[in-house]
């Protein structure tokens, strides 16, 4: 007997409920070795990938527990820019905001007193530009200096259908003292 008149009389033999039933778990089966399989392997190589930063941050760890907090203090002071630097950094600030299509108006630059060999300057400006170019440029200022950390950060706008908004930003930028 041929394959196919087995199948016609097994289809015959079901029903109609039955080749309903028998579609429903073909396209369970489909279903999941299209969905669920994927996934089970993106979980897996996920996994894998927590494995090995796991391994590698009990390795950092380890290093970073032998040195001496003066060690620890030497190498952030030598990461940072220096205050001859501060100048450049403002300059670089502003053609990154350039490049996301904001000015920088009414820039407050003042140079805090530090301890330990460090400084801070504090940068405060005025712009405007859509939420998205602010997000943009703060996310890029922070990526790109990255001893730069955002203080404070006001948004105002006119009226509430306005897509531009008025922008108070302040930074606080960290240097290594000379």
């Amino acid at each position: 007997m041929k394959a196919s008149a087995r199948v016609a009389r097994a289809v015959e033999a079901l029903g109609w409920h039955g080749g309903i039933g028998a579609a429903l778990m073909l396209a369970a089966a489909v279903l999941a070795v299209a969905l669920i399989w994927p996934q089970a392997q993106r979980r897996a190589a996920l996994e894998r990938e927590l494995a090995a930063l796991e391994a590698q941050a009990s390795r950092h760890a380890q290093a970073v527990a032998g040195e001496t907090p003066e060690r620890q203090l030497a190498a952030l002071r030598a990461s940072l820019p220096r205050q001859r630097e501060l100048n450049a950094l403002i300059e670089n600030l502003h053609a990154v905001a350039a490049g996301h299509g904001l000015a920088l108006k009414n820039g407050d630059y003042r140079t805090l007193p530090g301890a330990g060999g460090f400084g801070r300057m504090q940068i405060a400006f005025k712009t405007e530009g859509s939420y998205a170019d602010l997000r943009r440029f703060m996310n890029a200022a922070q990526a790109t200096l990255p001893a730069l950390a955002l203080g404070r950060c006001a948004l105002s706008r006119q009226r509430i259908a306005d897509t531009r908004l008025d922008a108070g930003l302040e930074f606080q930028l960290l240097y290594a003292a000379e």
